[in-house]
C-alpha cells in the first residue's frame, strides 16, 4: 500500500526536472526489498529511470546480503540462497545497477563465489582514524584499565525460576 503512494510521488518528482533523483533507505528485509523492486520497476517500465544506473549500498554487508545457504544463486529455483540475498540479487540483475557494498569484517564476502551478483569485484582498505577504538588499544594498549570480571560468592545463586524470583524479592 505504501508502495503505491510513493509509485505517485516518485513519478511526480522524477517527472519534473531531469536533474531530479530518489534514494531509497531500506531495511534488509523481506517486504520491504520486495517493494523497493515493486517500485523500481514501475519507475522502469514508465521509462522514469533515466541511464544512470541505480547505485545500491548495502551497509554491513557481510551480515544479511551474503548468501548463507550455498555457494552461489544464480536466479533459478535449483539453487538455494537465504531469501533476504535472492531478493538483493534480483534488484542487482534486474536493473542497470552498481552494487557498493561496506563492512569492518569482509571476510565472507571476499570468500564469496566469484559469479554471485554480490561477490566483490574489488575491495579498499580504510585507514584508522585517530579516534578508532578496536581490539588492539583496547586488549593490549589499556589492558591494565579494562576492569577484570568478579565472581560473585556470597551467597549461592539461585538454579530455579521461583528461586530467582526469590532473591530479587529479598
Amino acid at each position: 500500500r505504501t508502495w503505491s503512494h510513493l509509485k505517485a510521488l516518485c513519478r511526480k518528482h522524477l517527472l519534473a526536472d531531469d536533474g531530479n533523483a530518489i534514494v531509497l533507505a531500506i531495511k534488509k528485509n523481506l517486504a520491504p526489498l520486495a517493494g523497493a523492486r515493486e517500485l523500481l520497476s514501475y519507475l522502469h517500465h514508465n521509462d522514469l529511470l533515466g541511464d544512470q544506473p541505480i547505485l545500491i549500498i548495502d551497509d554491513e554487508c557481510d551480515h544479511a546480503s551474503v548468501n548463507s545457504l550455498s555457494e552461489l544463486w544464480d536466479g533459478t529455483p535449483r539453487m538455494k540462497a537465504s531469501e533476504i540475498h535472492k531478493q538483493i540479487v534480483r534488484i542487482r540483475t534486474e536493473f542497470t545497477s552498481v552494487f557498493w557494498g561496506y563492512t569492518g569484517t569482509p571476510q565472507a564476502n571476499c570468500l564469496m563465489a566469484s559469479d554471485d551478483a554480490l561477490a566483490p569485484h574489488s575491495a579498499h582498505v580504510l585507514e584508522s582514524h585517530r579516534h578508532y577504538l578496536g581490539p588492539w588499544p583496547v586488549f593490549v594498549t589499556h589492558k591494565s584499565r579494562i576492569v577484570d570480571p568478579c565472581v560473585v560468592t556470597d551467597f549461592p545463586l539461585p538454579s530455579k525460576g521461583v528461586d530467582a524470583i526469590k532473591v530479587l524479592k529479598d
